[in-house]
């Protein structure tokens, strides 16, 4: 990957300096998308999107990942897309839609005259990649749906009763195996948009995160109700893994938290119903640690089957705004090896859709999982503190609180 981050090394636009390049961009996208860099003002950027009623994308060479950052908390979704020389493969529509491919005319340099096109095939194989886009050019292309699909009741979630059955052989654990994860999603769906610009930014927005050991990632009493954070601190990007009882990772995803807001951004399933599974009791684990809606971007089949609903650009972003104003964390239980039993956390739904009480964790049977007595006895000790230490964070709740522990 050359210094530039956003072509190969050996590329014709390797030679070429970024203004350069970001003006042949700007003549291909013309007004139909906001260019954006990394330190705009990304409020009135919104808020011009919105008024204006643009497409969903923006664009940007800028893949640093404290710019990728700052669009998760903004409410983008950061995806990536690559502009190829000499491909072969030409389109005449470019539209927001996220299909197809398209092509355009330029007045570049004599390095790189003729055409380019924007492609968005899903090529599994790097040498079939690299045999058909021999001059790639990667493009962020920020999105603000006009149509944004989201679970905006953790509760509300529909349980599918076989994935609850078969959940009891599975684990749930939290930022255990990041590139494992995004390795198994680009070896399902291909490279698709985790092109290596954007591979390599979430592994160093990771890094940093746990060199930082953001205090996002630990219960922590006092700032749960803290005044609303800076927007280029209120997000961290995790990745979510379902494992079975001898280790296998059989489901995973990658995803972002903003405040009270989960958002995911694409997954692998590797055994039949465990994404599924994977996906219940990530809802379970959401649910419990205080979470209010879960942000599942385009609107396909499978996500209204669980409950979720379209909400239009400017309802989502005003709801965004208010949820990331809450310090919410991850129950630090998830991010040790031994996870979460993920059949107590889609049983934690069950409890909390009859009561109504969505603010109300788990309680001490969450420790169980799958391992040695010793083990499961630790973990049911540290479930027992977080149980705890949560009504606490919740102290409105209290007595709900106790009726839960006396049903465990």
């Amino acid at each position: 990957m050359a210094q530039c981050g956003f072509t190969a090394a050996g590329t014709c636009w390797e030679k070429m300096e970024k203004t350069n390049v970001e003006a042949i961009l700007t003549q291909h996208y013309g007004n139909r998308r906001i260019h954006i860099h990394e330190g705009d003002d990304l409020e009135q950027v919104i808020r011009h999107i919105i008024m204006c009623d643009l497409g969903d994308f923006c664009w940007s060479l800028d893949f640093g990942p404290h710019f990728i950052g700052q669009l998760f908390s903004h409410g983008f979704l950061p995806i990536c897309s690559v502009v190829s020389y000499g491909c072969g493969e030409e389109s005449s529509s470019d539209d927001d839609s996220g299909d197809g491919s398209s092509t355009i005319d330029d007045d570049a340099p004599s390095d790189v005259s003729g055409k380019i096109s924007v492609e968005r095939t899903n090529r599994k194989d790097p040498a079939e990649q690299s045999h058909q886009c021999p001059q790639p050019l990667y493009v962020l292309l920020p999105k603000l749906h006009r149509s944004r699909c989201v679970l905006q009741n953790l509760s509300d979630i529909r349980i599918d009763r076989g994935a609850r059955k078969r959940s009891r052989h599975y684990h749930l654990t939290v930022d255990t195996a990041f590139s494992r994860v995004m390795h198994g999603c680009i070896e399902q769906h291909g490279e698709s948009w985790l092109w290596p610009p954007m591979q390599k930014s979430f592994i160093a927005l990771f890094d940093m995160q746990k060199a930082n050991d953001q205090t996002k990632w630990t219960a922590n009493v006092e700032t749960l109700n803290a005044p609303c954070m800076a927007p280029s601190s209120c997000s961290a990007i995790h990745s979510v893994e379902l494992w079975t009882a001898d280790g296998r990772l059989v489901a995973g995803e990658l995803g972002f938290t903003c405040g009270a807001m989960y958002t995911s951004l694409t997954g692998f399933y590797r055994e039949g119903g465990t994404g599924m599974v994977q996906m219940l009791a990530l809802a379970g684990l959401l649910l419990c640690s205080g979470f209010q809606s879960w942000d599942l971007g385009m609107n396909l089949d499978y996500k209204q089957s669980f409950g979720a609903l379209d909400l239009n650009r400017a309802d989502f972003v005003q709801m965004q705004r208010r949820l990331r104003c809450f310090n919410v964390s991850l129950l630090p239980a998830a991010l040790l090896p031994e996870g979460i039993d993920a059949q107590e956390l889609i049983k934690h739904i069950v409890r909390a859709r009859a009561n109504n009480e969505i603010g109300v964790v788990a309680g001490p049977n969450l420790a169980v999982a799958s391992g040695s007595p010793n083990a499961i006895k630790e973990r049911a000790k540290r479930s027992a503190d977080i149980f705890e230490l949560s009504s606490q964070r919740f102290p409105d709740v209290n007595d709900a609180v106790s009726r839960e522990k006396k049903q465990l």
